[in-house]
């Protein structure tokens, strides 16, 4: 009988963690987009993404404009390209915590309502009386806190990303999202330098707040939408027992593959902010008789392209069985060896036609790190992957506003572009070295 009772509650038990898996397995799939509402998404967040860097790359476009209308030096207008980055490094870590917490679909609304207004108001600040009487600290200040605004949304993405979307979707959702990056630069220049041809720098601000505007009313439209069509049986982020655990800091910061990841970031924004905010100066500087709407599109159409094409191939590598460590390595050689030669060869370019060709080539192979730094917080830390982003994100945002001064500062006292080349390629390779000797995606925590 104590036999019969032994194997019966073994039977139990057994029964019991079957059930407990099946249940566990019912929410993972609860928790990833099926693949209408994947499309869904990711659509919505590449117009995101499209309008996050409208309004990033804004004051690249304009500043030359300004600058004129203004006085400003070339160090001033560092200041100015960099008080977007300086407010963006500080509220990164903050906005991959509470999307972690609280779902970043609320974060990102939240927080682009205020770039948004911010962005359309700019233009007033800079003429009223406000802000100490000064349009050029006005200008400072307006932009520091749109890049606070803007900190929220690439950690929420990455969260949102990390729960919603399976790991051999990863890629590609990710690049089509960020390529919005790509697209957004595009129309800026393009059609920024268009409109300050015909009107004034002032309603390329507000035209761009104004369909960030829009979006934010679809956003929020669908999110209502998508958040009352869920099933009862569907996990609440917002209370999942994953948000409210502490950040593992200590066990984190222990492992080398974290600090290969945190410097890659780091490399990785101060070359790319540099091209980002200072290339139209470059080809305004060098060939004076160019165009911007040239000049400011065919860069960007380059990233494009190769973004969607390397999260394409990410995707069918993985899926053919390669490691994910070796997809994330692959590709961060091809970022980082690619940003140090091209970066080099800036340096040798004798006509407009070679520079833009050489520049289309340096922006284009930045877009690798979609598929490879920009997915490694979501390996190394799957269920705390905003915040892990999120400090990468602040010291890649530091290291564009270092970049972004300190090209204004050497440009204002030597002039020379070379020394600006010859930084990013050093840096570059560096953290090509760091990466394929000590990255991993492997999980740590």
């Amino acid at each position: 009988m104590a036999t019969l009772k032994i194997c019966a509650q073994n039977e139990y038990k057994s029964s019991s963690d079957e059930e407990l898996i099946l249940k566990n397995k019912k929410k993972d799939s609860d928790m990833f987009w099926n693949e209408r509402k994947r499309w869904h998404w990711t659509i919505i967040l590449f117009v995101g993404s499209i309008l996050v860097y409208c309004v990033r790359t804004s004051m690249s476009v304009c500043v030359p404009a300004i600058a004129k209308e203004m006085g400003w030096s070339k160090q001033i207008s560092g200041m100015a390209l960099s008080a977007f980055f300086f407010g963006y490094l500080s509220t990164n870590i903050l906005g991959g915590y509470f999307a972690d917490r609280h779902g970043g679909e609320r974060m990102i609304m939240y927080s682009s309502t205020i770039w948004a207004t911010l962005t359309v108001v700019l233009p007033y600040f800079s003429t009223a009386q406000t802000f100490l009487n000064s349009g050029t600290f006005a200008i400072l200040a307006t932009r520091f806190f749109t890049g606070c605004a803007q900190g929220f949304f690439y950690p929420s993405l990455s969260s949102l990303v990390s729960k919603h979307v399976k790991d051999s979707d990863k890629g590609f959702v990710t690049g089509v999202v960020f390529s919005g990056c790509s697209i957004g630069t595009i129309a800026t220049g393009f059609f920024g330098s268009i409109i300050m041809e015909h009107t004034s720098w002032r309603f390329v601000f507000v035209l761009i707040g104004g369909f960030s505007m829009l979006w934010i009313y679809a956003f929020r439209f669908y999110y209502h939408v998508d958040k009352n069509s869920k099933p009862k049986t569907t996990v609440d982020f917002s209370s999942h027992k994953v948000n409210t655990e502490s950040f593992p800091w200590r066990r984190l910061l222990r492992r080398a593959s974290v600090w290969a990841f945190l410097v890659a970031f780091f490399a990785y924004g101060y070359t790319f902010y540099v091209l980002l905010s200072w290339a139209p100066a470059y080809f305004h500087d060098a060939f004076p008789e160019s165009k911007g709407w040239i000049f400011n599109v065919i860069p960007w159409l380059a990233s494009f392209a190769v973004q969607n094409i390397a999260g394409y191939y990410s995707n069918t590598l993985m899926s053919s069985g390669a490691s994910t460590t070796y997809v994330r390595k692959l590709y961060a050689a091809m970022l980082f060896l690619g940003t140090g030669l091209f970066s080099l060869l800036l340096n040798t370019v004798e006509s407009f036609q070679q520079a833009l060709f050489v520049m289309a080539l340096t922006v284009g192979v930045n877009a690798f790190s979609t598929s490879s730094i920009s997915l490694n917080a979501q390996d190394l830390s799957p269920k705390h992957a905003g915040a892990l982003f999120g400090f990468g994100n602040s010291l890649s945002a530091l290291g564009g506003s270092i970049g972004v001064y300190l090209t204004g500062w050497i440009l204002e006292h030597s002039g020379r572009w070379s020394y600006v080349f010859l930084i990013n390629s050093a840096i570059s390779f560096f953290a090509f070295i760091v990466f394929q000797l000590f990255g991993s995606a492997e999980a740590v925590v």
